[in-house]
This record gives C-alpha cells, sequence and structure tokens, in this order.
C-alpha cells in the first residue's frame, strides 16, 4: 500500500512541474518577439563526475534587438534535438519585449509546446 502510495505522489509531482513549466513557457511565449540570432557554440558537459552518462547539453546564440547585441544560453534536454544544431546555423529567437536580454531558442518553446 505505501509503495502505491509513493508512485501516486511521484506522478502528481511529475504532473504539476510538467504543468508549471508548460505555463511558463506560454507566458514567455505571450510576451515575446521572434527575430533571427546565429548559434555561437555547442556544449556537451558531464554533469557529475561519478555518472559518466549523464550530460547536459548547451547552446550559446547572438541576436540583435535595435543596436544592441545579445548573447544567450539555452540547455537541450535531448541529445537528439541538439544534435540537430550546427554552430553559425541561423535560428530564430524569442526574447521578452520588456527585456531583451531574456531570450530562448524558438525551437524549444514549439518542441516543449509540442510534449503537452
Amino acid at each position: 500500500m505505501n509503495k502505491l502510495l509513493l508512485i501516486a505522489i511521484f506522478l502528481v509531482v511529475v504532473f504539476l512541474i510538467i504543468r508549471f513549466q508548460s505555463a511558463k513557457n506560454e507566458e514567455f511565449l505571450a510576451n515575446s518577439d521572434k527575430v533571427s540570432g546565429v548559434i555561437i557554440k555547442k556544449e556537451e558537459r558531464q554533469v557529475r563526475p561519478d555518472q559518466p552518462q549523464r550530460k547536459e547539453y548547451i547552446v550559446s546564440y547572438s541576436y540583435r534587438v535595435g543596436d544592441n547585441e545579445y548573447i544567450g544560453v539555452d540547455n537541450f534536454e535531448f541529445a537528439e534535438l541538439w544534435s540537430e544544431i550546427k554552430e553559425g546555423q541561423t535560428v530564430e529567437i524569442n526574447y521578452l519585449k520588456s527585456d531583451p536580454a531574456k531570450s530562448r531558442l524558438s525551437i524549444l518553446l514549439k518542441y516543449s509546446d509540442k510534449s503537452k
């Protein structure tokens, strides 16, 4: 019985996290504009020395809004999506209208929107 309760609690927590992240992405999209940017760098980092299979996938990009140039960084949850990105590639960026320094790669926002 305790195992079932723990599993149920775990599933509720996972569901709430997914809903919260989805709501954050929707709010970001509603308050953002799009601009073209360029991938500057891709990195694959080991998360923990004792778990070499656990990695994080990071992309740095630049974009211009008005006369200002910005640098953004995004983490990719899945290596498959990260591997499709190439350095020097032009990409679509969503940035907050109220604070252009805050941005996300559009592909990540679209991907998370599809995973609902």
